[in-house]
């Protein structure tokens, strides 16, 4: 059973991503120019699985109005697109937490394109967060 005390960490790594987002410039690859610039819409897609087994997990991701979806005991594999208007550089995130061991793997593809991915490995509590920036 999950007390209110064991999702603060979620919080926590979320304010963090923000914190950190605001502070983070990217330069950019020639393949990134024609998506540069605003107002303009991506497709952003969120995946969430693991090769140990978790079959579920606290899922937390920027939803299509910049602000944030929280799920909680999603089914692992976990897959949600949404596409997102963009009117100035801005940074979007994807947290998952288990709240037993094993492995977690984060995704964020935009537009077809994976921008962010880590796998998070424990042997208690499992989480981890991956996060992009959109610059001019």
């Amino acid at each position: 059973m999950k007390t209110p005390l064991l999702r603060h960490p979620m919080r926590f790594f979320t304010l963090l991503m923000a914190v950190a987002l605001l502070g983070t410039s990217c330069s950019k690859d020639k393949d990134d120019k024609k998506d540069s610039g605003f107002p303009r819409t991506v497709t952003v897609e969120y995946k969430v699985s693991s090769n140990s087994g978790l079959n579920k997990a606290d899922i937390m991701f920027t939803n299509e109005t910049l602000g944030e979806t929280d799920i909680n005991d999603a089914a692992i594999p976990f897959n949600k697109k949404v596409e997102i208007k963009l009117t100035e550089p801005v940074g979007i995130g994807l947290t998952g937490a288990s709240f037993v061991g094993g492995n977690l793997k984060l995704e964020i593809i935009v537009n077809g394109k994976s921008v962010a991915a880590q796998e998070f490995n424990s042997n208690s509590t499992t989480s981890g967060i991956v996060s992009h920036s959109f610059v001019r």
